[in-house]
């Protein structure tokens, strides 16, 4: 009975000390990413993945299917968790149901072809436009109801500095930011104002001084602003009292890969990029600089079962505006696994006590 008495008493000291390690340390983060693919099909795809930053090991499952798309570019979630999908050939916006890949809706853009996407924080609409043109080109607007449903877009002539956008991104402050650049040359950076009858930039940089000018996003780990593009990661800081403060706080590390496009960060010091054939995961969780060249940096080109990763274009975001609305964040699923552990623990102590 003593015997007894002491291995329960032994393991459930044992379990709280390993539970309190990991509520102490969510080391442990899990969640899948969206993407789509440039040509083949299918070209909508999901994949997910296990990173532990203690042992800075990553691990990707099997590529999952989703949908196979006339084209396929931008991808982020509508706020009701629907999939939207822009094309790259035909000039319309899908809306899928992110459950099962089915086609809900189907939105003419006016153009020849819409790429990257941003949805406002507002969740009332969302913003694309054509980003290869590099010319005059308007922004188009979408309408979004609660239900996902879009509305026909409506353009807007953009003038200014660049007349044209690859991407915006908005600030907690409200500055909103633009890139306007193919994915492996520089481009342009800076601010964009709405207006009536044309949006205008102003534009913060020469032209193509900037490598990672083309995808855009802010990121809550770091409050900046974070551009991805031609191999190469830079960032910027919106809060800056002028437009030269903003130009002198640009840092960038280029040559980290021959390949980048769109990236997704998850809020806690990890990006996923896309880059052809290729993911690279940068952990900056420690530096609190994606520029450091003291992140960890892991290149796959294949997924868990060995798979190639090939074409691949665009991430849908893991947090933010455009990220899914029901999937947990990363920490989340970590917080509920110490949580049953806790739970298991209670258990054990009951046990003893009765």
């Amino acid at each position: 009975m003593f015997s007894r008495k002491v291995s329960v008493r032994a393991a459930t000291a044992a379990l709280m000390m390993l539970v309190a390690a990991t509520e102490a340390r969510a080391t442990l983060f899990i969640g899948s990413l969206d993407y789509t693919r440039f040509q083949g099909t299918p070209n909508v795809t999901k994949l997910g993945f296990t990173y532990d930053d203690a042992t800075h090991a990553l691990v990707y499952g099997t590529q999952q299917n989703i949908a196979s798309l006339n084209g396929a570019d931008g991808i982020m979630f509508a706020p009701n968790g629907n999939l939207l999908v822009t094309s790259n050939t035909t000039g319309s916006v899908y809306r899928l149901d992110a459950s099962n890949g089915n086609l809900l809706q189907t939105v003419s853009t006016g153009g020849p072809a819409d790429f990257h996407m941003a949805l406002d924080p507002t969740g009332t609409q969302f913003y694309s436009s054509d980003r290869y043109t590099r010319t005059t080109g308007p922004l188009d607007t979408f309408k979004i109801d609660a239900d996902g449903t879009i509305h026909n877009a409506t353009t807007t002539p953009i003038t200014g500095g660049d007349t044209n956008v690859t991407q915006l991104a908005f600030a907690p402050n409200g500055k909103v930011f633009y890139t306007d650049g193919t994915p492996n040359s520089n481009g342009s950076i800076g601010l964009f104002t709405f207006g009536s009858p044309n949006d205008t930039t102003t534009r913060l940089f020469a032209p193509n001084v900037v490598t990672a000018a083309h995808g855009i996003l802010y990121d809550s780990f770091t409050g900046l602003m974070t551009m991805f593009g031609g191999g190469s990661v830079a960032t910027l800081d919106p809060t800056a009292a002028t437009n030269a403060a903003i130009v002198a706080s640009l840092k960038q590390r280029n040559g980290i890969n021959s390949d980048f496009d769109q990236g997704a960060l998850d809020g806690f010091g990890h990006a996923f990029i896309a880059g052809n054939n290729q993911i690279t995961f940068i952990d900056y969780s420690a530096t609190h600089d994606i520029t450091s060249a003291l992140n960890t940096v892991i290149i796959v080109s294949k997924d868990g079962a060995g798979n190639a990763i090939g074409a691949i274009d665009d991430l849908a975001p893991l947090v933010g505006p455009g990220a899914n609305p029901v999937a947990p964040e990363p920490s989340t699923i970590v917080m509920v696994a110490s949580g049953g552990l806790a739970l298991l623990g209670a258990r054990l102590l009951r046990r003893r006590k009765r």
